[in-house]
C-alpha cells in the first residue's frame, strides 16, 4: 500500500496525458488503485510496481476508449445528425427469379453451360474445362461473356420495368 501511495503522482500524470481531462484522469487513477488492490496477489515481488500500475492504467484507458467508441450519445446525434441518408435499393433488387431464368434461357448454350457449372454447381475453371473438354482460358472467356450478356439482358428488363412504373 505504501508503494501504491508513492506512485499516485505518477499515475495521475499518466492519466492526465492519456485522457486530457482532469476529472476523467482522477476516476481512472481511482479505478487503477481499486484493481491493483483487488489483484495484489498477482503482483510479483521484486518487479517494478510503477510499471505494473501504469500497465493497469493503460489497459483501463484502452478499455474505456473501446467502450466509448461503441456508445452513441444523444448529444452526438444532435451534433452530427442521424448519419447518412438511407440509400435507395439497388436496381438489381428489381430483378426477379423469372427475369434471371429468362436471361439464362436467352444465352447461347456454350455460355449458359459454363456459367451454370461455375455459379450454380460451384465447379472450378479447371473442372469445367475437363467437363466441357476445352482449355481453361476458354472457360474464363465463356463465363465472362455470359456475365456481360446476362447483365445487358437484365438491364433492359429493369429499364423496361422502370418505364412501365413511371407511366
Amino acid at each position: 500500500m505504501e508503494l501504491l501511495v508513492q506512485t499516485l503522482p505518477l499515475l495521475r500524470a499518466q492519466a492526465r496525458r492519456l485522457t486530457r481531462n482532469a476529472v476523467e484522469a482522477n476516476d481512472m487513477v481511482q479505478e487503477t488503485c481499486r484493481r491493483a488492490i483487488e489483484s495484489r496477489a498477482r503482483f510479483a515481488l521484486g518487479t517494478d510496481i510503477r510499471s505494473w500500475l501504469c500497465r493497469i492504467l493503460r489497459n483501463l484507458y484502452c478499455d474505456s476508449r473501446r467502450r466509448a467508441w461503441r456508445e452513441t450519445l444523444v448529444d452526438d446525434q444532435d451534433r452530427y445528425g442521424e448519419g447518412p441518408a438511407p440509400r435507395e435499393p439497388s436496381h438489381w433488387a428489381l430483378v426477379s427469379d423469372d427475369d434471371l431464368e429468362l436471361a439464362l434461357a436467352d444465352l447461347q448454350p456454350r455460355y449458359q453451360r459454363a456459367y451454370v457449372l461455375h455459379t450454380v454447381d460451384g465447379l472450378s475453371y479447371h473442372q469445367i474445362a475437363q467437363t466441357l473438354q476445352v482449355p481453361c482460358s476458354t472457360v474464363g472467356t465463356r463465363i465472362l461473356r455470359a456475365r456481360l450478356l446476362l447483365r445487358a439482358f437484365l438491364m433492359k428488363r429493369i429499364e423496361g420495368q422502370a418505364a412501365v412504373d413511371s407511366d
